[in-house]
């Protein structure tokens, strides 16, 4: 409930097992990265090596001198929020990497780290899995006459309401301009085809809002399945995909 930039816990406790606090706060999730400063006697040396091994920072011997105190907190506290700095910029690159910055939704990096894996357990398993390729219908024409901004819109709320129209552990990617794809584990041809049908008619449901709500028009878009059919390898499956989406566009 609560975010310590510290936790000082004293080795001698009565009624408690400092070490125990020690092992249960690097146990629990929201204490895991927060350094434990360990209060000891001067004789107590085995529970401090204990207590660096369950992975307690420091220590501090009584009798403690204050001074000595507050220089050990503050070298633990500045560590601390380095840390801390180090692994937000670590995923922040990691997001950026790995998701489309104008809709949110994971990228093609993404999909190429993920679909591997999602084919071999497939194959592994014997268990179904299909590929859904989208492509919004004459999308040059949309920013050839309204200009990118308002082909920026259309492609957020496409992605939203595709989004919305796929089931949660459906995995939806852009692959970049109007090019999009889901992967659907543990679903056949058949369940796809429903699915695809639902993202088709809710694309076409309602008119796209562009020029910030000044203006709508209307957005359509073409898809193709396909199944895998025991490969580990994406690009039989891409091809098929993308055949379908081809026949698709010209139907």
């Amino acid at each position: 409930e609560h975010d310590y930039d510290l936790i000082a816990v004293s080795l001698n406790l009565q009624g408690f097992d400092g070490l125990r606090v020690c092992s249960q706060l690097r146990a629990l999730e929201r204490t895991r990265h927060t350094p434990i400063l360990m209060l000891a006697e001067a004789d107590d040396r085995r529970k401090v090596l204990q207590g660096l091994e369950l992975g307690a920072n420091d220590y501090i011997s009584r009798p403690i001198d204050r001074n000595e105190l507050i220089a050990r907190v503050r070298t633990q506290v500045r560590r601390r929020r380095y840390s801390e700095a180090l692994r937000n910029d670590m995923q922040a690159s990691i997001e950026m990497a790995l998701v489309d910055p104008l809709t949110g939704l994971n990228n093609r990096r993404y999909l190429d780290m993920r679909l591997p894996t999602l084919l071999e357990e497939a194959a592994r398993r014997g268990r179904p899995l299909a590929l859904m390729a989208l492509d919004i219908d004459r999308f040059k024409s949309v920013n050839d006459g309204y200009g990118h901004e308002s082909g920026d819109e259309v492609l957020r709320t496409f992605a939203q309401r595709v989004k919305n129209a796929v089931r949660e552990g459906d995995l939806l990617c852009r692959l970049g301009g109007e090019e999009f794809v889901v992967l659907m584990p543990e679903t056949d041809i058949d369940v796809a085809a429903r699915i695809a049908e639902r993202v088709r008619g809710a694309i076409e449901a309602e008119l796209f809002a562009i020029e910030k709500g000044a203006r709508s028009i209307p957005v359509t878009v073409s898809i193709g399945l396909a199944q895998a059919q025991g490969e580990t390898e994406p690009e039989g499956l891409f091809r098929r995909a993308d055949r379908a989406l081809y026949r698709s566009k010209n139907d």
